[in-house]
């Protein structure tokens, strides 16, 4: 047989453990490592934002075959043409608010004039509940189009492209349906 052996250490002279730790130099660590993270982030924040002056200078050097835009203009198109999509579908959608609402008064206004009130009151009414639903998806396409400017993954930026450019074949051809049809 083995023998067993006992391993058991006991120190029963451990009163306590003094650590001295100077706070003064650990907060300055943080406050430092706080202030690159916040310069990384601005500094990324910042480099994707793109302006006039940087698709010249891009467009510059693709017609002279000197840059390698490894796909980042492509994208950077993509994601400018998706946010001016959404921009004008939001601008169209404040002007429909307006005319909603100007229409919506007048039949209210004049219905008294035409007759039956009750059904111009209802219908303004109801015009009115579509602007504003009208309006709330507006600035919600709005915001949207605020985030696609923002937005660093590719692939989301050219998903959202393509989903655009679907939509709109879809639209055109149902348009063609129905003027075949008809």
């Amino acid at each position: 047989m083995a023998k067993k052996k006992n391993n058991q250490t006991v120190v029963n002279n451990i009163e306590s453990v003094n650590v001295d730790i100077d706070y003064d130099k650990l907060a300055e660590a943080i406050v430092k490592a706080q202030n690159r993270v916040d310069e990384e982030q601005s500094y990324q924040e910042n480099k994707t934002k793109i302006t006039i002056k940087d698709y010249i200078k891009a467009i510059v050097l693709i017609l002279r075959n000197k840059s390698n835009t490894q796909g980042n203009l492509t994208v950077s198109i993509f994601a400018v043409l998706t946010s001016l999509t959404f921009k004008i579908i939001a601008i169209t959608g404040f002007f429909l608010t307006i005319a909603g609402i100007y229409i919506a008064v007048n039949c209210i206004l004049h219905g008294f004039d035409v007759g039956n009130i009750t059904l111009w009151i209802i219908f303004g009414i109801v015009l009115i509940v579509l602007s504003v639903i009208v309006f709330l998806y507006s600035v919600i396409i709005w915001g949207a189009s605020h985030e696609v400017e923002k937005e660093k993954d590719k692939n989301y930026i050219v998903s959202v492209f393509s989903g655009i450019v679907s939509f709109v074949a879809l639209i055109i051809a149902i348009i063609a349906l129905v003027k075949g049809v008809g």
